[in-house]
């Protein structure tokens, strides 16, 4: 039956070029709606001036356009608009499917009264915050590379979109100290009062020394040259927090991966790639002062509301194309089930939230405006599992 489909494709894909070559005039190639692969060779030396893709394509060989030239056109976020900007080509949109808004309209609870409004917020309340969790059976936890795709349709003030939270391994250094607190990391994109910025976090490492005294072990910035910064809150560490010029309604991808320094101590790149440009920026790199470390824990996201000002506003968020490569194996492994939840357990929120799946991607919104929903409308939905379909494999970085 597979040989059958490839023919057919190919088949196709020669009548139309032979038809694009008797006219002069430029075309669009649309692929029908039913088709879900597409295999080697199957438009090799194509060219046109678009391809309209179904958004159920599930899998494209990577030499199925060897020789080709085209814009990509189709679903932002789909498989179709990563195989081709991983491939080298340009892709605009061309079907819009539903809005994060759209889904909030229709999602269980959710309410729009006082979207634009503005109401007085004495407690200093926040909006909830959104939390995604990939599920990581099959895997050995042990990671050297996270890559996610991220994109936002509403991007306020005071929010923070955490793409992946994770922990260090200590355990060489935790062979000759005794590790009190082991840390955190995290890293993502925020939008501030300043403008669109990305961010990476490792919290302190706490110890005894050999003496049997309280130390801490701080990562230290590496590139850029510049002095990395101080936070503390809900924890103390250091991160590089710095303009990325990122935007809302574009897809956006995070890579991080952890190395062998030229130190001897285990090094962390933060890159992020615009999937509309595909332009790959290195956001920084950090010598985590561990050694023979790599990345473990959840590698789970949220979206914050991070400043009481303006917890009313709308957010929004879509994650997809999870992937992991293994430390011990180096062999990368999609994630594909997610679960999806928010805060219950704090006093100190308001509004509505609402999340989900679209079958591309996972999805959350809140609006802050209005009473606690968890509180006024008992027995909400506050977590549910997705599935995803495998999406494009990452290319290392160098």
């Amino acid at each position: 039956m597979m040989k059958h489909h490839r023919l057919s494709i190919a088949l196709w894909a020669l009548l139309f070029t032979c038809f694009a070559l008797a006219h002069a005039a430029a075309e669009q190639l649309t692929l029908p709606a039913s088709l879900t692969r597409i295999e080697s060779q199957a438009f090799a030396g194509v060219h046109v001036d678009s391809i309209l893709f179904p958004p159920d394509i599930a899998y494209i060989a990577d030499d199925a356009f060897d020789g080709a030239s085209f814009m990509g056109r189709g679903l932002l976020g789909s498989y179709a608009h990563h195989w081709c900007v991983d491939h080298g080509f340009p892709f605009e949109e061309d079907i819009t499917g539903s809005s994060l808004i759209d889904l909030a309209k229709v999602a269980e609870g959710f309410e729009f009264s006082g979207l634009t409004g503005s109401e007085a917020n004495p407690e200093e309340r926040m909006a909830h915050n959104i939390y995604a969790n990939p599920n990581l059976a099959g895997t050995t936890q042990k990671f050297c590379i996270f890559s996610i795709d991220f994109m936002t349709e509403n991007a306020p003030t005071d929010t923070y979109w955490a793409l992946c939270n994770w922990e260090m391994d200590v355990t060489s250094f935790a062979n000759v100290f005794n590790v009190t607190d082991p840390g955190m990391c995290y890293a993502g994109l925020q939008m501030t009062d300043d403008g669109p910025k990305a961010i990476i976090a490792f919290w302190e490492i706490h110890y005894e020394d050999e003496s049997g005294n309280d130390a801490i072990l701080n990562a230290k910035l590496v590139y850029p040259e510049e002095d990395a910064g101080r936070f503390d809150g809900e924890g103390e560490g250091t991160h590089y927090l710095a303009p990325y010029d990122w935007q809302a309604n574009h897809w956006y991808r995070m890579l991080i991966m952890s190395y062998d320094g030229q130190n001897g101590n285990t090094w962390v790149d933060q890159w992020l790639l615009d999937m509309e440009s595909g332009v790959w920026t290195l956001f920084c790199t950090y010598d985590t002062c561990l050694q023979n470390s790599y990345f473990k824990g959840e590698m789970s996201q949220f979206m914050e509301n991070f400043w009481s000002d303006s917890c009313n506003e709308f957010r929004s968020c879509r994650f997809t194309n999870y992937w992991v490569m293994e430390e011990d194996t180096r062999e990368w492994k999609p994630l594909t089930g997610i679960t999806m939840s928010t805060d219950t357990w704090w006093d100190n929120k308001k509004g509505y939230y609402a999340f989900g799946s679209d079958g591309t991607s996972v999805w959350g919104v809140t609006c802050g405006y209005g009473p606690d929903v968890v509180q006024t409308t008992p027995g909400l939905t506050t977590s549910s599992y997705h599935t995803l379909p495998q999406g494009i494999q990452p290319i290392e970085k160098d």
